[in-house]
């Protein structure tokens, strides 16, 4: 690796983040403005095009697209690297936020990160060396920033403190409304 080209980890770890070895399926998930219709799009493992060691769920990797169109500027990357390989991932210029799940396996970005643990970056748009210490599974998050401040909730994350507030107030009501039908 290139010193000057390095990234350092902002260690915000999340350590058993999943409880199984590998993730057999992902979930693909993308602030859509409100306007736009919610909905869910299914992938067969043919339909996914892959440059290098990374399958392109979400966005664009070089010349490679995923045929789903993106609601923002974001890359959602699935990368398998053996044991010894290394990888460097060039964001596009607009992204500077980016993250990684280790779902197997080891990696040194420069510093370690092992399975099960969530690595949030630095926010930078440089370029991410990576290198297998281990036979390694993970997923890679990229996107450009959000041109706003974001409210975050217990359990999620608004554009507003207004739509955290009536966010909240809905589940308040559901759980009521649960409870009186003696669900929960």
């Amino acid at each position: 690796m290139v010193q000057g080209r390095r990234r350092r980890l902002a260690w915000r770890r999340c350590r058993q983040l999943w409880p199984v070895p590998r993730i057999p399926a992902l979930a693909r998930l993308a602030a859509r403005p409100r306007a736009r219709a919610k909905e869910s799009i299914y992938q067969k493992p043919q339909d996914v095009h892959a440059k290098g060691p990374a399958a392109v769920l979400l966005g664009t990797l070089g010349e490679v697209s995923s045929p789903l169109k993106a609601p923002s500027s974001i890359n959602y990357l699935a990368v398998r690297l053996k044991a010894g390989e290394t990888w460097r991932y060039e964001p596009p210029a607009d992204h500077t936020i980016s993250w990684i799940a280790l779902a197997s396996g080891r990696l040194t970005v420069p510093e370690p990160a092992e399975a099960g643990e969530l690595v949030a970056f630095e926010t930078s748009n440089q370029a991410i060396d990576f290198r297998a210490e281990a036979d390694t599974e993970f997923v890679l998050g990229s996107a450009a920033r959000h041109p706003y401040e974001l409210a975050l909730g217990y359990y999620s994350v608004h554009t507003s403190p207004a739509s955290l507030q009536a966010g909240e107030q809905r589940i308040a009501e559901i759980k009521v409304r649960l409870q009186k039908e003696v669900r929960l």
